[in-house]
């Protein structure tokens, strides 16, 4: 009976070496017990060198605070976790991810006396995802967030907008004169401009907002939580709109490369037409129907924006009619059919501002 006992021992031990898992055991205060040939040479130390340790001598201080979180759960409460743990090596520097399964083990009297952890390396498969979720929501020549991801946000911001009370924003750029700069230097320095433009909107907002690029030479600024006074509110996204065409307009110094001769600067002057269409209590979060309300009157106006040196700003105030009907100067409109919508439009150029057009118009 012995020697099956050791014999049942010999081909744990062989199958612990062998399986391509970080295996573990902790007693009661952390300190390593037992750690298989994968966990040594993680740690880079021989079985002598890491029992009686603790993790304070592997992983940088936050990868402690975590996986001591984790532990004791195990070791206090008895709860069996599956848990993703990413932890820094203390060695290197490098970080992991690992998906860990941590159960606690007991004696004969029912009493916890330590902790076996059993972790998988998915560092991989996470970076993977990761990749997989950059081409699917952000745009990848400007990192930003896509249409897909911005439309998800705008959800989130419109929910979070009925809520609170407060007014969010949506914002419409449409580069101007950039299809000549394409046509003149190639497409490679209408991207260096695209990618320019990117930062220079980023630096324009909060964190807490999004910058988009909506496609081709156009962008999207989305302003979440402004203000719950819709005059406030406007005057909010007006000085946010004003920023971005100041710092739109600055010149642009765009390097082009040339095989086999010297690079060459070109110094690219920028202006965009703005839309921005303020929004609260709204049903309906598809990108689609809200740029109805901004992208709409932008491109109507387009050409009168330009003329004002190209720094059109258009300002559409929405507001969907709660009332079982409301009268305009041409009869009753029912809620159920319309919903009532008018454009504050507005022109602001680097003389200064032109007077502002209301413009009544129902939409199904």
């Amino acid at each position: 009976r012995e020697k099956a006992v050791k014999e049942s021992e010999r081909k744990l031990s062989v199958i612990l070496e062998s399986v391509e898992a970080y295996i573990y055991l902790k007693d009661t205060q952390g300190r390593y017990l037992f750690a298989n040939r994968p966990m040594r040479e993680l740690f880079g130390v021989s079985i002598e060198e890491i029992v009686g340790q603790s993790d304070e001598n592997f992983f940088d201080a936050a990868t402690i605070a975590r996986i001591r979180i984790n532990d004791r759960q195990v070791l206090d409460e008895g709860k069996t976790l599956k848990t993703e743990e990413t932890n820094v090596s203390l060695k290197d520097g490098h970080t992991s991810t690992f998906l860990s399964v941590k159960l606690p083990l007991r004696n004969e009297a029912g009493a916890i006396y330590a902790l076996c952890g059993i972790s998988t390396d998915i560092t991989e498969r996470k970076q993977m995802e990761e990749q997989v979720r950059q081409l699917a929501f952000y745009d990848q020549l400007t990192h930003l967030p896509n249409r897909r991801l911005l439309e998800d946000r705008l959800g989130q911001t419109m929910a979070a907008s009925k809520r609170t009370g407060c007014y969010g924003a949506l914002m419409f750029l449409d580069l101007d004169h950039f299809k000549p700069l394409n046509d003149l230097y190639g497409h490679a320095v209408g991207d260096l401009l695209l990618i320019q433009v990117a930062a220079r909107l980023k630096s324009c907002v909060r964190e807490t907002d999004t910058v988009a690029r909506f496609g081709g030479d156009e962008f999207v600024v989305m302003l979440s939580d402004l203000n719950a006074d819709k005059t406030e509110s406007t005057s909010q996204a007006g000085m946010v709109a004003e920023n971005i065409r100041f710092t739109l307009s600055a010149p642009y110094l765009l390097t082009i490369k040339h095989e086999g001769k010297a690079d060459t600067t070109v110094e690219h002057h920028c202006t965009a037409s703005i839309g921005v269409a303020l929004f609260i209590n709204h049903e309906d979060s598809r990108v689609s129907r809200q740029f109805r309300l901004v992208k709409t009157p932008t491109e109507n106006a387009d050409l009168g924006g330009r003329r004002l040196n190209a720094g059109g700003i258009k300002l559409a105030f929405t507001r969907h009619s709660r009332s079982a009907g409301r009268r305009s100067g041409r009869g009753l409109w029912r809620e159920s059919a319309y919903t009532s919508h008018f454009y504050l439009t507005t022109f602001l150029s680097h003389e200064g501002r032109v007077p502002a057009k209301v413009v009544w118009k129902p939409i199904r």
